[in-house]
């Protein structure tokens, strides 16, 4: 499939990017903006979503849906139950064409997020590239559910403090997808102060012990199981090169940023992303947008220097190709 797309095609898509976050916002930024969307587009049309990694288990969780059943992962994201109520509730079109529409809207949530996110001018470019050059081919294509749940973290972090009467909204985020957790845990205990970090981690034991039993913890259970039953199978050199070319970049952006370095939440969630990948790299993969987010959400003080960004762009641009071919192949 992926010998059908032109990879001149994405690499064009990739280098537009990487010049909207290095471009000043002029006229000429407002054209190559005109350029990413024309590319992105065709792109996705390119594209059958029935033909994308993880498409049969989406769409059999949504004739579940359709006839009135609701698959137990569901009630653990009421984000994509609603989701999929909504469609359901649109005459004229058949169950394919409904789900069709659902990867197309989330096509536009997450295209319009990375068009945003390369207009800010107080976001490092650095963090910008390598989360859109990793990500941006699962989060816009494949990822129905964890796309949107990053896309509400980051846009919900970077928007609405952690001080704000709002802030409450970030503890609504493990309801889009149970892997933000760990995110809301790191960006709200890093306020506290020592005793009240000893207290958060009291209270977060004892209700995690009460919920042992739940349907909840035993489903997490099953799939972290799951994950490790499976983890030869999912081990794989493009896998590796994520997880190096990861490292790397924590490596660089610590060594020129003290405030990258220090800070809290990146620290601990870059600690649970090299644990998870060892436990599975698919969990590690899921995790790691986490620690950028962070990075974003924190508007962490990394020096603009353009050679940096280019250098993690060269890096990367292999990792972007190595995604689509993940997002085709089903690898």
């Amino acid at each position: 499939m992926i010998d059908d797309v032109s990879l001149a095609w994405f690499g064009l898509h990739a280098v537009t990017f990487v010049a909207l976050t290095l471009h000043k916002r002029t006229n000429a930024w407002a054209l190559l903006a005109a350029v990413f969307v024309v590319l992105s587009v065709g792109i996705r049309l390119s594209i059958p979503v029935d033909a994308v990694r993880d498409f049969s288990p989406y769409y059999a969780a949504f004739q579940q849906v359709q006839v009135g059943s609701i698959p137990r992962e569901l009630f653990f994201e009421p984000y994509r139950l609603v989701l999929f109520q909504a469609i359901l509730m649109l005459d004229g079109l058949d169950s394919h064409q409904q789900i069709a529409l659902i990867y197309y809207l989330h096509f536009i949530v997450v295209t319009g997020f990375f068009l945003w996110l390369a207009y800010l001018t107080n976001v490092s470019p650095q963090v910008k590239v390598v989360l859109f050059l990793t990500f941006y081919p699962v989060m816009a294509l494949v990822w129905i559910q964890a796309g949107a749940a990053y896309v509400a973290a980051c846009f919900l972090f970077l928007v609405v403090g952690n001080r704000s009467k709002f802030g409450l909204t970030h503890y609504l985020l493990p309801l889009f997808h149970a892997s933000l957790a760990p995110l809301v845990v790191a960006m709200k205990v890093k306020d506290l102060r020592p005793i009240g970090k000893v207290l958060a981690v009291g209270v977060m034991a004892i209700v995690g012990y009460f919920a042992l039993e739940s349907s909840y913890a035993q489903y997490i259970v099953g799939t972290l199981s799951y994950y490790a039953q499976t983890a030869d199978q999912r081990t794989s050199d493009s896998f590796l090169l994520l997880y190096v070319a990861s490292i790397l970049t924590y490596l660089v952006l610590a060594a020129i940023s003290i405030d990258f370095r220090k800070n809290f939440p990146i620290l601990v969630l870059m600690g649970v992303y090299v644990g998870a990948y060892q436990i599975n790299p698919v969990v590690g993969t899921r995790l790691f947008p986490l620690v950028l987010i962070a990075c974003i959400a924190q508007r962490i003080d990394i020096p603009r220097r353009v050679p940096v960004t280019l250098l993690l762009a060269l890096v990367y641009v292999p990792v972007y190709f190595v995604r689509f071919h993940q997002v085709l192949s089903g690898v």
